[in-house]
């Protein structure tokens, strides 16, 4: 009992030492998403096409309903824009299972957002860029694609798992 409870104060005073704070620095030294776009964005509040942002500028991206999930980095370019960046199918049905993955970059950003005031962002799409043909794909497909100008407009809701 008494070796747990030690146990649980070491644990507790590293994490608050060591752990929290450099994850903070971590967050500033990468000019990480503010906290501004963290949440749970939609074309539709009751849509299911939707980007989550979490506090560590981390992305979860539904980009065609039952066929494409990403996951991905939310990294600042300047003052309320920001890059979207590739970095693994979170889940795929058939048709995203027909994509070649492995040739996708993870070092060109997929997306720019702009944040607007008014829990709003606009979304210009560019799609996954494959590293082999050195060309944009998935460029219109995506479910939440705009085909007249190319621009997607979400808006901030609760999350999935709270509504």
């Amino acid at each position: 009992m008494r070796l747990t409870i030690l146990f649980n104060r070491i644990f507790l005073f590293l994490f608050f030492t060591f752990v929290l704070p450099s994850s903070f620095n971590v967050l500033l030294a990468n000019d990480v998403a503010g906290p501004s776009i963290f949440g749970a964005w939609f074309t539709e509040c009751n849509d299911s096409s939707t980007l989550e942002i979490d506090a560590a500028g981390h992305y979860l991206l539904n980009i065609n309903d039952n066929q494409i999930y990403v996951n991905g980095k939310v990294k600042k370019t300047k003052l309320n824009e920001y890059d979207l960046f590739y970095d693994s199918p979170a889940d795929l049905g058939r048709g995203g299972m027909m994509l070649h993955w492995e040739r996708f970059s993870k070092t060109k950003p997929i997306a720019r957002l702009n944040f607007l005031p008014g829990d709003t962002i606009v979304i210009n799409w560019h799609g996954f860029y494959d590293e082999v043909d050195h060309v944009f794909v998935w460029t219109t497909q995506p479910d939440f694609f705009n085909e007249k100008n190319k621009k997607i407009i979400m808006r901030r809701c609760a999350s999935p798992t709270q509504r």
